[in-house]
């Protein structure tokens, strides 16, 4: 029964007359305007093209990584 709710109400605003929609202060989607990049979704953009390591400073050296924890480490004597 759970799963068939949707269903149902999606048939029951197929059949909401226009007059009733235009009562309420909810405006249909117009899918054919283009998106405006503001508030989270500029800032989902941005993040989304960020490039993270390589580049000039890379810091993706493990060698002297692996060099200082051998430094680190004491010696037996």
């Amino acid at each position: 029964m759970l799963g068939s709710t949707p269903l149902l109400i999606a048939a029951l605003l197929k059949c909401t007359p226009r007059r009733w929609v235009d009562k309420f202060k909810v405006g249909l989607v117009d899918e054919s305007k283009a998106v405006e990049e503001t508030g989270l979704l500029k800032a989902f953009n941005q993040a989304s093209a960020m490039q993270v390591g390589g580049g000039a400073a890379k810091d993706d050296d493990f060698k002297d990584a692996a060099a200082a924890d051998d430094l680190k480490k004491p010696t037996k004597s």
